[in-house]
């Protein structure tokens, strides 16, 4: 794979002052669903959306990029505005469940 300078400068964006990634993985779907349920109770979707803009918001600073889901977290945290400026944002293209 070539290192076009779009490339380049995306990867720059995204590191710190030294040149180290701190990315913060929270594009977790069925996993944080069930670490918050009980037998008796079912997560729904905007409870999972809250917990991620929480984290997001709490995390985001000590953070030079986010990953995030497309389903729960990137459109929620960034209307939010829970991903702070400065910070990257990396969306899974990916599917790990529902």
């Amino acid at each position: 794979m070539e290192l076009t300078v779009g490339k380049a400068r995306g990867l720059q964006q995204i590191a710190g002052r030294i040149g180290v990634f701190t990315i913060t993985a929270l594009d977790h779907r069925g996993s944080l669903k069930l670490a918050k349920a009980t037998p008796d109770r079912e997560i729904g979707f905007p409870e999972v959306v809250a917990e991620k803009i929480r984290l997001t918001r709490g995390l985001g600073p000590h953070s030079t990029a986010i990953l995030l889901d497309p389903v729960y977290g990137a459109g929620p945290c960034v209307a939010a505005g829970a991903v702070p400026v400065g910070c990257g944002l990396l969306v899974a293209l990916g599917s790990d469940g529902p």
